[in-house]
């Protein structure tokens, strides 16, 4: 009683690649063919009779859970890269396959009979956080829900954000993420359209190069020579924390697919069904959003040190945001991908 792995070797032509599969079947009785999205799980289960083949197409990374039968130990092996594997897993042996990367994952399950005889086992509980991000003074505030509670927090260091995002299924998070080589990305002119009067709240993406930038003032140079405009010292300000996050998911692809840009006035007029009528600088501005999120959510948590409230509202919506990207419900502005690979979209 075991699984048995095999890495199957392509047959490359110009149309791409395929694979053979070794079959011990004398016979196919179960066929499914479904995908595993990003930070998604499938399996943690087990067949009394069914011995079953899993093949798992790939295109980034993933991770196979499995043991050897009820009260012996979870095994796991992780792949990454391009490729196709066959999971040979006999009956009793559960198994689960978790999706580590920004890619679906492609599976074919075949089995040797027919029978409806699956019963559950977790060999890798699922992710059930989410969080909706902003920025603030002390770094970021953080939404963190988990089933049904939440809690708010601040972040700061690559290290904090990096172990807040591998611990959620999907965050939100209010700062642009894919990035132009010039010129202006067509998720935030469609963003601006969306919301209208506060349209000025969406500042235009920097482009790439502007992330190696010393100062203003060499900013400003390189905005010039590459796209015969400069940069406003506001637009300036938010490029430390552009570049933060740029710079933790160049270092884990395998985290891109958790990650969704959005803006909070995106968010709160199509949570509202229509712009805000009052930014939220102003009594009836904050009223307004204070009223979306606690009819939510509940009673709105209080705000830390280090934030204001306008921070933790729109931390809310990007949470608001988050449950959408959750439940498959969320819509975006843009979709095209920057140099790097990664998505110039703003999810709400």
């Amino acid at each position: 009683m075991t699984v048995r792995i095999h890495e199957l070797s392509a047959r490359t032509d110009p149309r791409g690649e395929s694979y053979s599969l070794p079959l011990p079947f004398t016979s196919i009785a179960e066929c499914h063919v479904a995908t595993i999205r990003p930070a998604s799980i499938r399996g943690n289960h087990f067949h009394t009779q069914r011995r079953e083949l899993l093949t798992v197409l790939y295109a980034d990374r993933w991770t196979l859970f499995w043991d050897e039968g009820e009260g012996t130990d979870v095994q796991s092996r992780a792949f990454e890269g391009t490729g196709a594997v066959l999971i040979d897993s006999d009956p009793l042996c559960a198994h689960a396959v978790r999706n580590d990367g920004a890619s679906d994952l492609q599976i074919v399950s075949l089995g040797d009979t027919a029978t409806t005889d699956t019963f559950p086992r977790v060999v890798t509980p699922a992710l059930t956080k989410i969080a909706g991000v902003d920025g603030c003074r002390e770094g970021w505030i953080a939404a963190i829900k988990d089933k049904t509670s939440i809690e708010v927090r601040i972040v700061r260091s690559d290290d904090e954000l990096l172990a807040l995002i591998a611990q959620c299924a999907f965050i939100a998070i209010d700062v642009p993420i894919g990035l132009p080589e010039t010129g202006a990305r067509t998720a935030d002119e469609r963003a601006r359209r969306f919301i209208g009067r506060r349209g000025s709240s969406v500042f235009p993406a920097p482009i790439r190069a502007l992330l190696g930038a010393t100062d203003y003032r060499d900013a400003n140079r390189i905005s010039k020579d590459l796209q015969e405009k400069g940069i406003s010292q506001q637009a300036f300000a938010f490029i430390p924390k552009i570049a933060q996050i740029d710079r933790i998911l160049q270092a884990h692809p395998e985290l891109r697919g958790r990650v969704h840009e959005i803006h909070p006035e995106v968010s709160f007029s199509s949570w509202n069904g229509k712009p805000m009528e009052d930014p939220k600088t102003t009594r009836e501005g904050l009223a307004a959003r204070r009223a979306l999120v606690s009819a939510h959510f509940g009673p709105i948590p209080p705000t830390p040190r280090g934030a204001n409230e306008d921070d933790l509202l729109d931390a809310m919506a990007a949470l608001w945001t988050a449950e959408r990207i959750l439940g498959e419900t969320s819509e975006f502005f843009g979709g095209e991908p920057d140099a790097t690979g990664l998505p110039m979209k703003i999810a709400y």
